[in-house]
């Protein structure tokens, strides 16, 4: 078995450990899930208690990449009505692929083992569902994302 340096030199760990350490400090980094999970679904379990709080933990990654998005494609969003901007979010994250795979990409790659194995089984499903609600969350900040970077 492969020993393995933890980071900042304070002890070893053995490379089947790694893992779990891994989903611990993950669960451990989210903020509290805030569904009724005894009366979800599977589906609904994970949008609450993985989904939503990873959107909620990224946010400042999520808002700044959006922010990135819009100077590089100069759109004049800011010069945009709320509803317009609105649109504009929920059109482009739908559109852009490059900017789609970055977002979901975002959010899974904080996934513990178990959740990607249910997101692995469910892909399209949890999909549409972290668009769905990343478009929500975008769309809740559309005064944060016509501020300049």
């Amino acid at each position: 078995m492969e020993v393995i340096h933890k980071q900042f030199n304070t002890g070893i760990l053995m490379k089947d450990e790694l893992g779990f350490q891994r989903d611990e400090l993950l669960i451990n980094l989210r903020p509290e899930g805030h569904l009724e999970v005894e009366a979800a679904n599977n589906m609904g379990r994970f949008q609450g208690l993985t989904m939503i709080p990873i959107i909620k933990f990224q946010n400042d990654l999520l808002i700044f990449q959006f922010k990135s998005f819009l100077n590089k494609q100069k759109s004049g969003f800011s010069s945009l009505s709320i509803e317009h901007q609105k649109t504009f979010i929920s059109d482009r994250i739908k559109s852009d692929q490059n900017l789609k795979s970055n977002l979901i990409s975002y959010i899974v790659s904080m996934f513990n083992m178990d959740e990607l194995r249910f997101y692995a089984l469910h892909k399209a499903e949890i999909k549409k569902r972290i668009l769905e609600r990343l478009i929500f969350t975008l769309q809740d900040q559309v005064e944060e994302l016509s501020r300049p970077l």
